[in-house]
């Protein structure tokens, strides 16, 4: 329990990083909630082949097979074993998904950011650890621990980052739907800004709002005082409040 539960608190720790990172892309995961079914398949995936590829280094060092003079040559085969399993994961999950979606954009994603994340659970499974090696540290106790965070982490990069670049055609499901998409996002903004229109009270161009206001009279007290001083009444004009444009006057066309 001593060399366990420190690890596993570290474990812990880690996970809230990956937990982290989820919420640096909330905006994405809002615009398209497609993308939550995906995110376990990549750390998933990522995690599997980094925990084969540490588990076989980590018993090939106990076997005196493997050393850390010996990293670049583990490092090349490495290379080549997550080059082929990620183009052939990547391939057969992002046909997967377009049968699931039919979406090609998510497709490409998905099968882009499975490879990428498999390429660096291999390297992150032998480099790790050979590293926890050389500072003298179990690599059988800690190794997993952080292979997974790696591939939780990049995997999760990979897949948010790849799918904020290409939002629009995720969230509408093809180019043409994404020209749409992009066109009403254009025209809600343009809907949002404040017009500009003249008052002939106020002189140039000013934004106009919504409610009233009494012209010519500066507060209520002052023109109910008026009245009772006998002042004469006054007529009250209504000008509206910037954003919304004056009422009509009566007999004018609108």
């Amino acid at each position: 329990m001593k060399r366990r539960l420190p690890w596993m608190l570290v474990n812990l720790i880690t996970a809230f990083i990956a937990s982290a990172v989820v919420g640096l892309f909330d905006s994405t995961l809002g615009k398209a909630t497609v993308l939550a079914a995906f995110m376990p398949v990549v750390a998933g995936q990522g995690g599997n082949a980094g925990t084969q590829t540490a588990t076989i280094a980590v018993r090939s060092i106990a076997l005196g097979d493997l050393d850390v003079a010996d990293i670049f040559r583990a490092c090349r085969k490495e290379i080549f074993v997550g080059v082929a399993n990620g183009a052939a994961i990547g391939s057969v999950a992002g046909f997967a998904a377009y049968l699931w979606k039919q979406n090609e954009t998510l497709s490409v994603v998905l099968g882009t950011a499975l490879f990428l994340n498999i390429v660096a659970a291999t390297m992150g499974g032998v480099l790790i650890p050979l590293g926890l090696k050389s500072v003298k540290v179990d690599p059988a106790l800690a190794a997993n621990i952080f292979v997974t965070t790696v591939t939780d982490v990049m995997g999760l990069v990979f897949f948010l980052g790849l799918a904020t670049l290409v939002m629009s055609r995720i969230a509408c499901g093809g180019p043409d739907q994404a020209d749409l998409f992009v066109k009403a996002q254009r025209i809600d903004r343009q809907a949002a800004l404040p017009r500009k229109l003249s008052d002939p009270h106020q002189g140039p161009p000013r934004l106009i709002c919504q409610g009233t206001l009494a012209a010519g009279v500066h507060s209520s007290s002052s023109w109910k005082g008026g009245l009772r001083r006998g002042a004469g009444r006054r007529r009250r004009a209504s000008v509206p409040r910037p954003c919304q444009p004056p009422p009509c006057r009566s007999g004018a066309s609108c």
